[in-house]
């Protein structure tokens, strides 16, 4: 569970860093601008340092947008099924895809999904994101030696909806509205 909380920290501290120059949502930036820590971090103990259990439902969102994206890159979707419900079918279809085209010998050549922007809403216990996606175009090769299958880019309204399971925000539900 440890390794899971750092890999998912670690995840959003990257994502809040990449995404700086994105124009951000209605939603106020938990972490500084720079990607270098604060005097007050730098001091901050082991215990004070973010944990899965103070993700926020777009923090979530965010990290697990961005562990498909590495999924989508070197075929290891550790990450992504870690902030995934198991009972989520459509979150696990999007997964397996991955899965099953890096299995054949394939790839995909994509930059993924960028969010941008989200809003969340809902209860606490279970809040969900509704996230404005630009998808990138690409081709995904489906098996060794097969051409390249070409899509152009696309937006996309995804709704996100998320539970707590073993203290984290887990991602239960993914739908395109549009």
């Amino acid at each position: 569970m440890a390794r899971l909380r750092a890999l998912v920290v670690a995840l959003v501290l990257t994502t809040l860093v990449a995404c700086e120059d994105e124009p951000s949502p209605d939603i106020a930036d938990p972490t500084p601008s720079s990607s270098a820590p604060s005097p007050s971090e730098s001091a901050s103990s082991p215990t004070s340092s973010p944990t899965v259990e103070e993700l926020s439902p777009e923090e979530t969102v965010r990290a697990w947008v961005d562990a498909r994206n590495q999924a989508l890159q070197d075929g290891d979707t550790g990450q992504v099924r870690a902030l995934t419900d198991p009972t989520c079918e459509g979150c696990i279809g999007l997964i397996e895809s991955i899965e099953e085209v890096y299995e054949a010998g394939g790839e995909y050549r994509t930059k993924g999904w960028r969010i941008k922007s989200m809003k969340s809403k809902g209860a606490a216990s279970r809040p969900t994101v509704d996230a404005a996606m630009v998808i990138a175009g690409g081709s995904t090769i489906n098996a060794a030696g097969e051409a390249p299958v070409a899509y152009p880019p696309d937006r996309r309204i995804v709704v996100f909806k998320l539970h707590a399971a073993n203290g984290a925000l887990v991602i239960d539900f993914v739908g395109f509205l549009s």
